[in-house]
């Protein structure tokens, strides 16, 4: 069942603030465009981990940790919802993605994995 993001354990109201989004390089920033033509208001926190990409020759390990890194930026931004535009972290960090945030967390594979 989705969950209001006001709602959600040990949030306040976040409707104002930002949507985090991120991708292991630039090709994310195709879903920022998308986005803000239908929410030209949203406020956007884009992080492309171009120092580090691509995440697909990474090992499990190494992409768990740059994923692990990713999430606690954007908890520390404090974004309503995270937008995960990269396939690689979505696949196998999906467990660390729906247990270690407090707002809710979108991926392009998986659809709503934490509302």
């Amino acid at each position: 069942m989705r969950e209001n993001i006001s709602s959600q354990k040990g949030s306040e109201n976040k409707r104002n603030h930002a949507l985090g989004i991120f991708d292991s390089g630039m090709g994310g920033l195709t879903v920022v465009k998308e986005i803000l033509k239908f929410l030209p208001d949203e406020s956007i926190i884009y992080l492309g981990d171009t120092a580090r990409v691509p995440y697909g020759s990474k090992s499990k390990e190494t992409v768990l940790r740059f994923t692990k890194e990713a999430i606690s930026f954007f908890s520390s931004c404090e974004v309503k919802m995270l937008l995960v535009a990269c396939n690689t972290a979505s696949s196998l960090a999906l467990p660390l993605l729906e247990e270690n945030v407090d707002f809710g967390v979108f991926t392009g594979m998986y659809g709503m994995v934490k509302g």
